[in-house]
């Protein structure tokens, strides 16, 4: 079932593809009727750029037709609740863009599909590394990311100082549990109720008290603590 971060980061998809969808309505109207007003509403626009307007439009809907569907689709998960979790290596793919409206873009590659991780830290993962994900069952949104515990040699490639020992405040563990996860310094902000430049500083906190240098390395810290505390 979706936790409460989950549904939160579901709504904000779901906003996110209702507007589309709703610019999607109105832009093509609203270049429509500019044409055909030009001439009395703003005489002195040119043609030119009433035609630009409605290219515009086109365009717009060429780039964001699947949003009403994915929209639907997310409303769907939110009132199920159905989460999907999958394992195995990773991989990273970019998505080009288109500026602005549709930036380029890592997608998380597992087992076959591919997962928009803009949302969260994709480069804190290496290629081939397992991997496990939660997923949104109908639309695919996706809503954690962290390294599989135990999996591969990624663990007893850790540093020896990762190996020692740390003893982490509440606060700490709180970051350092959502590091793992793969969530961006945004969504990290937005759980704990930070601004995002307080998130940074608390990384650069807890980076040196682990002795890490970066958010991998504080991943394979976290796996490797996880592990030490099995046995």
């Amino acid at each position: 079932m979706l936790t409460a971060a989950e549904r939160h980061h579901l709504r904000r998809h779901a906003w996110r593809q209702g507007f589309s969808s709703f610019a999607l309505l109105v832009l093509p109207v609203l270049a429509g009727v500019l044409l055909w007003r030009r001439e009395s509403w703003f005489p002195h626009i040119a043609m030119e750029l009433a035609v630009a307007l409605a290219v515009l439009a086109v365009f717009w809907m060429v780039l964001m037709r699947r949003s009403p569907g994915q929209w639907r689709r997310i409303r769907a998960d939110l009132r199920s609740g159905d989460v999907t979790e999958l394992q195995g290596p990773s991989g990273l793919a970019t998505r080009r863009g288109f500026g602005l409206f549709a930036p380029t873009h890592l997608d998380l590659v597992l087992r076959g599909r591919c997962f928009d991780a803009r949302d969260f830290d994709a480069t804190a993962l290496l290629p081939g590394e397992v991997v496990r994900v939660r997923h949104a069952a109908t639309s695919g949104v996706l809503l954690a990311v962290a390294p599989e515990v135990g999996a591969g040699d990624a663990t007893s490639a850790a540093p020896a100082a990762a190996r020692t020992p740390v003893a982490l405040n509440e606060r700490e563990q709180a970051l350092l549990e959502r590091i793992a996860r793969g969530l961006s310094d945004k969504l990290i902000a937005r759980e704990l109720g930070l601004s995002p430049g307080t998130v940074r500083t608390y990384n650069s906190t807890l980076f040196r008290k682990l002795g890490v240098e970066n958010r991998r390395e504080a991943v394979r810290w976290a796996q490797d603590h996880a592990s030490s505390d099995v046995d």
